[in-house]
């Protein structure tokens, strides 16, 4: 199992994103709305 861990794995979201319309919100904004709700759950 952490021989699998240690290979380098590649993904490619192009498919998802052409056939389901799957789009993506940046890093910053995700990151900002999942500190705020951990602060909410007093989980930080």
């Amino acid at each position: 199992m952490f021989d699998y861990a240690l290979k380098p794995c590649f993904f490619d979201s192009r498919k998802a994103m052409r056939e389901l319309g799957v789009g993506f919100r940046p890093v910053a904004e995700t990151l900002s709305d999942a500190l705020a709700y951990f602060r909410d759950a007093r989980m930080l």
